[in-house]
């Protein structure tokens, strides 16, 4: 129990322990804080009013994707990793009350990786053998690619500080997303493009 318990606390941070804990009434989540002696609320079915706070979360990140999603120029089919890529970025950027972000909160350390838009062109080093039989010898060792997120572990950490990248080849020859294959690239071997020729307003 104690051990679960310090789980359950590493997740609001280190040093924090709920004084209050408000959930869409699971059992899950009530038999939890009945074990920890957690005052705990629920949100009432239905009424909007009752989970205010949830919604105001979730219309921000439906927009949030909505908004790197067109600016990538990828289609819809990447919706997913669109969202994983806005919520990952916000959980590393937004600052608390706490003055930390939720990422800092929750690992005790803040991020420490780069900060990669959703569908930026990227060059990157080839670790896969196919990737590197159309290199010449002589030539470019680097690949072109799409950056569209960050490889996670279990509850949000980046332990293996790698990238999810896309072949620009493999993208321009797919006739549907689940045919392109998603490399995870470490980010040393990863460097972002800029192109001058692409106006602000449409990266």
């Amino acid at each position: 129990q104690e051990e679960t318990k310090f789980g359950f606390k590493r997740f609001l941070g280190p040093q924090q322990i709920p004084e209050h804990v408000y959930t869409d009434g699971s059992k899950e989540f009530e038999k939890a804080c009945k074990d920890f002696g957690f005052l705990h609320d629920v949100s009432t079915p239905h009424v909007a009013q009752t989970n205010g706070y949830v919604e105001r979360v979730n219309r921000r990140i439906i927009e949030g994707t909505s908004c790197i999603l067109q600016q990538s120029g990828l289609t819809t089919h990447w919706w997913d990793e669109a969202q994983d890529c806005f919520n990952f970025l916000w959980n590393c950027t937004e600052i608390c009350k706490s003055g930390k972000t939720p990422y800092e909160q929750r690992f005790a350390r803040k991020f420490s990786g780069p900060l990669m838009p959703f569908g930026c062109e990227v060059s990157f080093k080839p670790t896969y053998a196919k990737d590197e039989q159309p290199l010449h010898k002589f030539g470019a060792k680097m690949r072109k690619g799409v950056c569209i997120g960050y490889n996670q572990f279990a509850g949000g950490d980046w332990k293996l500080k790698e990238l999810r990248i896309i072949d620009w080849e493999d993208l321009e020859n797919a006739t549907h997303a689940r045919d392109v294959n998603i490399r995870s690239i470490h980010a040393d071997q990863v460097t972002v493009c800029k192109n001058d020729r692409i106006s602000p307003t449409n990266i």
